[in-house]
């Protein structure tokens, strides 16, 4: 098996998201770029669903972020999205400056995986990066 980054090299594509904004899209997320980012449209919660090329085991997933109060991911192997599960939840500190968190998985199955934000420290947070380890 080969551990490879999946929203880079298309394995993963976002098929849902509760915000959008012409300005600030879903696909400055996705460029590896720190300075572009993903803005919400205000409101709790908000919601980022991921569908993988097909079921691969997630061993990493690094967020960068501002404004964030309360993540959490869940994920389902199932092959439409649903009876998702929760893998991660973790309240994050606001220091005025970007978030990085890294959360590292034990050899986690899955099909879909969806990011919740579920409260915020202001009235919108912003998501510039994503990436996504797995097994191939």
């Amino acid at each position: 098996m080969v551990i490879e980054e999946i929203v880079e090299s298309r394995k993963a594509k976002v098929v849902l998201t509760t915000s959008h904004d012409e300005n600030y899209g879903i696909s400055n997320m996705l460029d590896g770029k720190e300075e572009t980012f993903w803005m919400s449209t205000g409101m709790f919660p908000q919601e980022i669903m991921f569908q993988l090329e097909s079921q691969y085991t997630l061993k990493k997933i690094q967020i960068i972020s501002t404004g964030i109060k309360q993540l959490k991911l869940e994920t389902t192997d199932k092959s439409q999205p649903i009876q998702f599960s929760p893998i991660f939840e973790k309240q994050l500190a606001d220091e005025g400056s970007l978030q990085a968190e890294e959360i590292l998985l034990e050899d986690q199955p899955a099909r879909y995986l969806k990011l919740q934000i579920l409260n915020g420290y202001h009235n919108f947070i912003s998501i510039h990066s994503i990436k996504i380890e797995a097994n191939i």
